[in-house]
């Protein structure tokens, strides 16, 4: 019995730490993913990307916060990143603020793995390997740009 109750405690700590690394990440990205609504062109596109915000400040100020992204929000940026008309520093800026955003919802996904692992231990190691590698290619590509 201690056995497994030290295996959950530790499989607690990991899990403890990999969500305040993730959200240490999500905050130092806030002003990238907050400029969002001043970067978009279109108009009809702005009060979805807001909402898009809006949900990812949740994700990291509320610990237990496992909803997915407006889709309505991710369809605009997506459709916005397609434009060519879109000057070349603010597609950047986009593109680096969907990289942050692709993290969130992996923790979201994360979130909600681990709070039924003991259901499935192959979905919550595949949880975490999604969200290691996203956050791994997120400040890639974030730090990549100026």
């Amino acid at each position: 019995m201690n056995r497994v109750n030290d295996r959950t405690k530790l499989l607690q700590a990991g899990a403890t730490q990999i969500d305040a690394d993730t959200v240490s990440s999500l905050r130092s990205w806030t002003s990238i993913v907050s400029r969002l609504p001043d970067l978009i062109v279109s108009e009809g596109r702005r009060p979805s990307v807001r909402d898009l915000v809006t949900w990812y400040e949740r994700v990291f100020g509320e610990e237990d916060y496992r909803v997915d992204p407006p889709i309505d929000g991710l369809d605009s940026l997506t459709d916005e990143l397609a434009v060519p008309s879109v000057r070349y520093d603010v597609h950047v800026e986009l593109a680096r603020a969907r990289w942050a955003i692709r993290v969130a919802e992996e923790l979201v996904r994360w979130r909600s793995c681990v709070s039924h692992a003991g259901q499935r231990p192959s979905a919550t190691a595949l949880a975490n390997d999604r969200l290691e590698r996203a956050a791994r290619e997120a400040r890639r590509q974030i730090e990549a740009q100026p």
